[in-house]
């Protein structure tokens, strides 16, 4: 039963990393390398250095992604 789980995986990913990306790009980021590029250097790293194919780039940091393209205080 997937409540005995969590909920894991792109499918619960994909809607905050659209999110995100959505508000880079209504602070004027065009770019999706730029938006791509941002979300990934700002996550939190959760699993080995670097990438890993267990968590990705790590957890999406909304607030650090915004900050470091000056969008957000």
């Amino acid at each position: 039963m997937l409540a005995d789980i969590g909920y894991i995986g792109t499918s619960m990913a994909t809607p905050h990393v659209s999110g995100v990306a959505a508000m880079m790009k209504q602070q004027g980021i065009k770019s999706p390398a730029a938006i791509e590029a941002a979300m990934e250097q700002t996550a939190v790293d959760l699993g080995s250095t670097g990438r890993d194919d267990t968590s990705g780039h790590g957890l999406i940091d909304a607030r650090a992604a915004l900050r470091g393209l000056g969008a957000a205080r």
